[in-house]
């Protein structure tokens, strides 16, 4: 089905994929009628042409689901035909707003569509703590399963953080994409407890949940919010609840209206309900299994992202486009006493956004952050304040910064762009799969 049929009436376009097949609408409703005599939802109605002419018809999933049957092409193949493009359900899942933690099902993407490959050009600079990524990185669509690619590690997956479950906040922000590192089995005596603990991702009757865990004997655990009221829930591991895995990154846009709340119903203690057992028949475990993860470091590949993220990036950090040249790549050797940038790995910067502001109504940790390149071309990243006659000052704590600093536009430093988006690394050392 790989034609091209778009100049074709829809009609025309279904008459010639069946013909390749060497059928007809009306052979395609018989054999939809033999197969389910007891369940006409599944019946293809044998006028099926003149029905898509009229425009009085659209399939339903069952029918969908008889013609892909029959006629042996996909059925995601025959979704795009009547125009459903199940591979936009992932870019829609990371743009629009959700009330609710879910995970972002990578399963309806197509499996030979290409990941996006960060590749290592030559040796990463080592003068500066902060540098732009495009100067020792380019960036590649590739084949999964190419020749020489690393493996795949298909224990991850991706989900984003709901604005009514934020139990994780403010460490994980609502709108946040999270990539989850899956564990088979964890028990509660595994946990690492206390404030550099790690955040688990976790299933229960009420939904699924980022949070820290607290532990407690005969395999139960308590989930426990960073800092809004939610109910801190005991759990029974394996009957109440279930660790599907541990935050290794978050992917965090940096832009106002993305409020936590607590509802009513997480706010109150409530009774966990026993999980349905899990079996091969739930999609959950393909889903987990067609997961796309970033492939980890090696001499040339750094890093894969699932295409769904590059093909989003853009929309979801409010940008016009992005590219290579504004990510910014954070060493650890960085310093800085600013929330958001703690474990900061990546910064996205949008290097239109140059006017430098102060927001006299939110907390130093919701200032605005901007990258700067100094005279030496070395490059800092600080909240600012502007000062009259061209002039700024740096905020302490930024990058081995200890008091406010005070330097001119352009004499001294440029402004390369406001810091719309970080990637940070969440997951502890010695956290195995």
């Amino acid at each position: 089905m790989s034609e091209d049929r778009n100049s074709l009436p829809l009609s025309d376009t279904v008459r010639t994929i069946l013909a390749s097949r060497g059928l007809t609408a009306a052979q395609m409703g018989r054999l939809s009628r033999l197969a389910f005599p007891g369940d006409k939802r599944f019946h293809v109605p044998p006028n099926l042409y003149h029905l898509l002419d009229e425009k009085q018809f659209t399939p339903s999933l069952y029918q969908i689901f008889a013609l892909s049957r029959f006629s042996r092409y996909r059925i995601t193949d025959w979704f795009a035909v009547f125009g459903l493009a199940l591979g936009e359900i992932p870019r829609l899942q990371m743009v629009l707003p959700a009330r609710l933690t879910t995970l972002i099902d990578l399963s309806l993407s197509d499996e030979h569509e290409p990941v996006l490959r960060f590749e290592a050009t030559r040796s990463g600079p080592r003068s500066s703590s902060l540098h732009p990524l495009s100067e020792w990185v380019r960036v590649v669509t590739s084949e999964r399963g190419r020749p020489n690619s690393p493996e795949p590690a298909s224990g991850s997956f991706y989900a984003r953080i709901g604005s009514h479950d934020a139990f994780a906040f403010p460490d994980l922000l609502p709108g946040s994409i999270v990539r989850v590192r899956r564990i088979a089995r964890f028990r509660a005596d595994e946990i690492p407890t206390g404030r550099g603990g790690a955040l688990f991702l976790v299933e229960h009757s009420n939904g699924l949940t980022c949070s820290r865990l607290h532990a407690l004997p005969r395999n139960r655990v308590v989930l426990c919010p960073t800092s809004l009221p939610f109910a801190q829930v005991e759990l029974d591991l394996e009957r109440h609840a279930r660790i599907l895995g541990a935050v290794e990154f978050e992917l965090r846009p940096l832009r106002s209206g993305l409020n936590a709340s607590v509802p009513p119903s997480l706010h109150r203690f409530w009774n966990p309900f026993p999980l349905p057992e899990t079996s091969p028949a739930l999609s959950l475990g393909r889903l987990l299994a067609r997961a796309r993860r970033r492939a980890g470091l090696t001499e040339k590949v750094l890093a894969e992202l699932p295409r769904f993220i590059g093909g989003a990036a853009a929309e979801y950090f409010k940008m016009r486009h992005i590219s290579l040249r504004d990510l910014f790549s954070v060493e650890r050797s960085f310093q800085s006493f600013h929330p958001y940038l703690t474990e900061a790995a990546l910064l996205v910067v949008d290097r239109r956004k140059k006017q430098i502001s102060s927001l006299a109504h939110a907390p130093l940790w919701a200032q605005p952050l901007y990258v700067l390149i100094r005279r030496n071309g070395t490059f800092l990243c600080a909240a600012c304040v502007p000062e009259a006659g061209q002039g700024l000052i740096v905020r302490p704590f930024s990058d081995g910064i200890d008091r406010p600093l005070h330097l001119k536009i352009p004499a001294e430093v440029e402004v390369v762009g406001r810091v719309v988006g970080i990637l940070r690394k969440l997951l502890p050392e010695g956290i195995s799969r």
